[in-house]
């Protein structure tokens, strides 16, 4: 499957870059992380287990929606008169085009963007399934997500949920690179539309997997304190919402870090770290972060 980074344009000259495969990405929800390739034609999205798109969070009807993927590249996005409405960076649509990088938003926590994979139309004989196992480096992610944060401010305006998810991602490119305080600066601007989106219920689904991420940065920086609040809001919201274990896990799991980093609470540590590790083991594509909370309490003694 392909990874995160190789989903995203290369950074060559638009006169060179082909549009290739279309993916819908799940960034937030009991699957955040997981992804899927758009066949051409109609995609189901929804809980059955028929769904070309499974998607078993709450809220999420069994044919939530369908896109339909034509093969100049194009997509669309139909609701199925779904119970709880089908969302498009942050508005609610019954049919709508999408956009490389469009937030969609099903149920109560699922959210999925639209990308697309790129290769060279000039002198580029190299077999495309090939090209995608080749990683890229976080320097040129964020030259690529610079250069579409521009495009979707000009597109959305300052303050919209399209608009922070890219800061989101460019943030955690930069915490790749090693530049925390970089990273930080872009959770926190991302974190400010979020707020403001929160006032009036939207998108505020999404707000503690970006406070999970900012915790995560600001705990790698040594900031402990601010990444105890960071990780400690993060929790009550998952809470308040009924968040799956799974979604559950992250949070739990960088708070108890942040505990043991401060040298308080180790018995609250212990007990959050163990439930981060069983939420783990049941979600879908964990393998490695249960692996982490593993390693971490067998060589933090708990």
């Amino acid at each position: 499957m392909p990874t995160d980074a190789t989903l995203h344009q290369r950074s060559v000259p638009l006169a060179k870059r082909r549009r290739g495969r279309a993916f819908v990405r799940v960034v937030a929800g009991r699957d955040q992380g997981t992804t899927h390739r758009l066949a051409q034609g109609v995609s189901i999205i929804g809980r059955t287990e028929v769904a070309d798109i499974q998607i078993v969070d709450d809220g999420v009807s069994r044919r939530h929606a369908k896109i339909f993927h034509d093969a100049d590249g194009t997509a669309k996005i139909v609701d199925l008169s779904s119970t709880n409405g089908t969302y498009v960076n942050g508005r609610r649509v019954e049919v709508e085009v999408l956009r490389e990088g469009d937030r969609i938003r099903i149920g109560s926590s699922a959210a999925l963007d639209l990308v697309y994979e790129y290769d060279e139309d000039e002198g580029d004989t190299q077999d495309l399934d090939e090209g995608v196992g080749n990683a890229r480096s976080d320097e040129d992610a964020i030259e690529t997500y610079e250069r579409s944060l521009s495009a979707r401010k000009a597109m959305y305006g300052e303050s919209h949920p399209a608009v922070a998810s890219l800061l989101d991602s460019i943030a955690s490119a930069l915490r790749g690179r090693g530049d925390l305080e970089g990273a930080i600066a872009r959770h926190q601007q991302a974190l400010a539309i979020y707020d403001v989106l929160a006032r009036d219920d939207r998108d505020a689904h999404e707000l503690p997997r970006l406070l999970v991420n900012s915790g995560e940065s600001l705990l790698r920086a040594g900031r402990i304190s601010e990444a105890l609040v960071t990780f400690e809001r993060a929790l009550e919201s998952l809470e308040r919402r009924r968040a799956s274990e799974g979604e559950l896990a992250a949070a739990r799991f960088g708070l108890a870090r942040s505990l043991d980093s401060a040298g308080r609470e180790p018995l609250r540590a212990k007990t959050l770290a163990q439930l981060a590790r069983d939420g783990y083991r049941g979600a879908k594509d964990s393998m490695s972060r249960l692996a982490e909370v593993e390693h971490w309490l067998k060589h933090t003694g708990r």
